[in-house]
């Protein structure tokens, strides 16, 4: 550490506020902040202290503005603490939302508001939340956010999303639509019935502001007055389930679904197509990624079958043909993962669910014959955590399993844990890709925290070794800058100027000044 001060020698400087030292910590921490242009930044402090703290009598003179102008001695005891050396850790804050799912703010682009949704109504698939000019805004399941007009022709995930969707609401009543990303002219005439279902012009086309995607069943928490002006906010929803849709995967007959309300295990059969159980996969292994992957291949599955040791004898050939020695290396693989043992490599036998699912809904009748892509039934997760979106650019910030701390909205800090990375979402052709982030509170302080905006701390940058001081010792200078009181061997105080850096919990990193760590400094009672 540098020896040269950034502010005057000692014995030019001059303390602000009354001239006799350190004042009041509040007022300190304020030039602080101000003197560093900063907001806050956070540091967790770790190591040991180097010095002891000690009591320090001292006389002082005080000058009393009388008549007499008379001069007495007054004893007073000042507090000394330790320069210290610790590590920092910097915690870099996100702002996350505290609750069963991100909240959603339908908004208006102008028109009068012609209905509105009750506040604490429940809001489902298929649900108008609100009215504008007499045009119904529907609520629809799903992760990518409605940002753009669809029409035949179309394709992409938004299109995929929005068949899904109409095809459980029952507009698809023969199965005439391939659930997938391709707007069809199939998917045109689901359209045009849904459209006529809900009263307005029939197009065939779906726009922006007449749909609302959300994660699952909502609740209404605030709601726009009918005959209102339709710009900002129309209705916010606080969803309270986030729902995922499971497709049948083949063509076939779907029997004996699992019950609503079942919690999914590893293995957990969901149906049976064909007489053929489909169990859920939840701890993925690479057999199980090679079934899932849209991309499967034979040649994929065996490779991943050898290297998992399914094949002891090394009696399949890894060629992408799947011949009984295939079957009986896949049989291996069920019986060791708890699966239902049937030999089966078409992947539309095994579903991909994500921990801590339950049923949600049948979205096909028992003993009825399905297309590949109908949904079969649905899951959902009701688990209170916290949600961040971020750039996609800082999503490597997070690792699943990672520990960070939360601080709520009564400015509780509490311990949670990053449960899940979402994939990349574009919001938008000039919207920058996001990745949703889902946090869980692992540590809660004997009440349920109240939802809402919260600041989740992870862990950046480390600063080894740093000097620090007391943020209650600090001096503010009136020609600028800060101090500290060091006590010399003799007890005797005196003013060292000092450069700051990071600071925070009590104390502010040194970065330029004649102090070392063990040397004590003068801080109030």
């Amino acid at each position: 550490m540098s020896e040269t001060s950034t502010v005057p020698a000692p014995d030019q400087q001059t303390p602000s506020q009354n001239g006799s030292g350190p004042i009041d910590p509040a007022v300190a921490l304020a030039e602080v902040e101000r003197a560093t242009k900063r907001s806050r930044l956070p540091f967790l402090l770790l190591g040991i202290a180097v010095g002891v703290g000690a009591a320090l009598a001292v006389s002082t003179f005080v000058q009393q503005q009388n008549e007499t102008t008379e001069s007495e001695t007054e004893q007073v005891v000042l507090a000394t603490a330790p320069v210290e050396q610790r590590d920092l850790i910097e915690e870099i804050e996100w702002a996350g939302t505290l609750g069963y799912g991100a909240a959603i703010d339908v908004t208006g682009g102008g028109g009068i508001v012609t209905g509105s949704v009750e506040v604490g109504a429940s809001v489902n698939r298929g649900d108008v939340v609100a009215e504008v000019n007499a045009e119904p805004i529907v609520a629809l399941f799903g992760p990518t956010p409605m940002w753009r007009n669809l029409s035949e022709g179309d394709v992409g995930v938004d299109v995929l999303q929005l068949e899904s969707n109409l095809v459980v609401l029952g507009y698809d009543p023969d199965g005439a639509v391939g659930v997938d990303d391709t707007f069809t002219a199939a998917t045109e005439d689901m359209v045009e019935r849904w459209q006529e279902d809900l009263g307005v012009e029939v197009t065939g086309r779906v726009t922006t502001d007449a749909v609302v995607i959300i994660d699952g069943p909502s609740i209404v928490t605030s709601a726009a007055d009918v005959g209102a002006t339709a710009n900002g906010s129309l209705v916010s929803l606080s969803p309270r389930r986030i729902v995922g849709d499971v497709a049948s995967g083949t063509a076939g007959t779907i029997t004996g679904l699992a019950e609503i309300g079942t919690t999914i295990t590893h293995g957990q059969v969901l149906y049976t197509l064909d007489e053929v159980p489909v169990p859920a996969l939840v701890d993925a292994d690479g057999v199980a990624t090679a079934l899932t992957e849209a991309t499967f291949t034979g040649l994929e599955l065996e490779q991943a079958l050898a290297d998992g040791g399914h094949d002891p004898d090394g009696d399949m050939t890894v060629d992408g043909a799947i011949t009984e020695a295939t079957v009986a290396a896949i049989e291996r693989w069920q019986e060791a993962a708890g699966l239902p043992i049937t030999g089966q490599s078409n992947p539309a036998f095994y579903r991909a669910v994500p921990a801590d699912q339950v049923v949600e809904a049948h979205l096909v009748e028992d003993g009825v014959a399905v297309s590949a892509s109908s949904p079969a039934l649905s899951f959902s997760r009701s688990r209170l955590s916290i949600d961040l979106v971020v750039d996609v650019t800082e999503a490597d910030e997070f690792t699943v399993g990672q520990e960070v701390s939360v601080e709520l909205a009564d400015e509780t800090v509490v311990t949670a844990e990053v449960l899940e990375i979402g994939p990349v979402v574009q919001g938008g052709p000039n919207a920058d890709p996001t990745v949703d982030i889902i946090i869980g509170v692992t540590d809660r302080t004997g009440t349920d925290p109240v939802e809402g905006p919260v600041t989740v701390l992870s862990a950046g940058q480390v600063i080894n070794g740093a000097t620090v001081v007391p943020t209650r010792a600090l001096v503010t200078l009136a020609e600028g800058g800060f101090a500290v009181e060091r006590v010399d061997e003799d007890g005797n105080p005196a003013l060292v100027g000092i450069e700051l850096g990071n600071f925070d919990d009590g104390v502010v990193e040194v970065v330029e000044g004649d102090l070392q760590p063990g040397d004590s400094v003068v801080v109030p009672q």
